[in-house]
């Protein structure tokens, strides 16, 4: 089938498909596609993108990736030149919390003694509906025999009272201030939101680890605690929030750069 841009351009006339026609379904600029068919590596932006670029159009082909992508290397020699990655900073140390007076037992003692004061409150009531009824169906009572009821009466309510109200008062503790946690207290993450205008291939790392290669056709959040590094080809189509404050363009259209996002900013 001769060279590698041979068979790659028999491939797609075989399917009929046009340059313009994988340029606008997989974003990448058409004198690209023109450039891995001659073989003309030097027009490519190079790196990791030379890569991206093989992957997408064996993809949209229906081609092997893995076995299009061996064969573009032996070709091309070694074109892996990646971009220079930012040190790595240093995750940040987390305070720990202090301990904090528990507010549980407080608050359940206060509704148990609450509850407390009103069981006593309606017996004292209850008792008094008792008495008065009674009192009423009877004739009034003599003198020594009323002051006797009234006698028995207050002395009821004494203790009622003295059996309540000093539970209340032991019970009852003084109320506990809640300090609100801080917010690296709670969390130590940070949040990136990459918005595309249009879709763009992007190479994007979180803490060191891989998050996503490929067409970013809408939005993506990504959520990190060290840093989060991005590379794309066209920084002007993207958008980007640290923690849902916007940050100024990355760049201009079809510009090529790296871009690395911590918690205290943006470092190139």
């Amino acid at each position: 089938m001769g060279s590698f841009g041979e068979r790659m351009r028999h491939e797609r006339d075989k399917r009929g498909i046009t340059l313009d026609s994988i340029s606008e379904n997989t974003k990448i600029p058409t004198l690209y596609l023109e450039a891995l068919e001659k073989e003309e590596f030097d027009k490519l932006p190079g790196g990791i993108f030379n890569k991206g670029f093989v992957r997408s159009y064996a993809s949209f082909l229906g081609m092997n990736e893995e076995q299009t992508l061996k064969e573009f290397i032996e070709v091309a020699g070694d074109p892996e030149q990646p971009l220079p990655d930012p040190p790595v900073a240093r995750r940040p140390e987390i305070p720990q919390p202090k301990e904090s007076r528990s507010w549980v037992g407080a608050a359940t003692a206060g509704v148990f003694a609450v509850a407390l004061l009103f069981a006593g409150w309606q017996a004292v009531r209850m008792v008094r509906r008792t008495i008065g009824s009674r009192h009423a169906s009877s004739s009034p009572p003599r003198g020594n025999e009323q002051s006797s009821g009234m006698l028995a009466t207050d002395q009821l309510e004494n203790a009622a009272t003295a059996t309540f109200e000093p539970t209340s008062q032991r019970t009852t503790p003084p109320p506990t201030e809640l300090v609100p946690a801080t917010a690296t207290t709670r969390t130590g993450k940070f949040v990136i939101l990459v918005k595309a205008n249009k879709p763009t291939w992007v190479s994007i790392t979180a803490d060191g680890k891989p998050f996503l290669e490929g067409v970013l056709k809408r939005r993506r959040k990504i959520h990190a605690y060290s840093q989060v590094v991005l590379k794309t080809n066209n920084a002007g189509a993207l958008a980007v929030l640290l923690n849902g404050k916007r940050l100024p363009s990355l760049g201009n259209q079809d510009q090529q750069t790296t871009v690395t996002f911590t918690p205290d900013g943006v470092t190139r």
